[in-house]
């Protein structure tokens, strides 16, 4: 069968990540997730975050951080 592991020992992931789209309704997204989640689960595989995901919130956090310092500084020195 296509897609399957050719081995009992053998593992395929399904690479995610995050993000919603402004127009999309909340509850197409939780359902096209879950179908999704079925089928990679039918085949076998198991799904990962992006190894991206983490350090690029991390740095977004520590831009915004930046961002709002130098905001707070200019209107102090104003």
């Amino acid at each position: 069968m296509p897609g399957a592991p050719e081995e009992a020992g053998d593992r395929r992931s399904l690479l995610t990540g995050f993000g919603r789209r402004p127009d999309a309704p909340e509850q197409a997204g939780t359902e096209g997730h879950r179908i999704v989640d079925e089928a990679a689960a039918g085949l076998g595989w198991t799904r990962v975050r992006s190894p991206l995901e983490r350090p690029g919130v991390v740095l977004a956090a520590l831009l915004g951080f930046c961002v709002l310092l130098l905001i707070v500084a200019l209107v102090l020195l104003l």
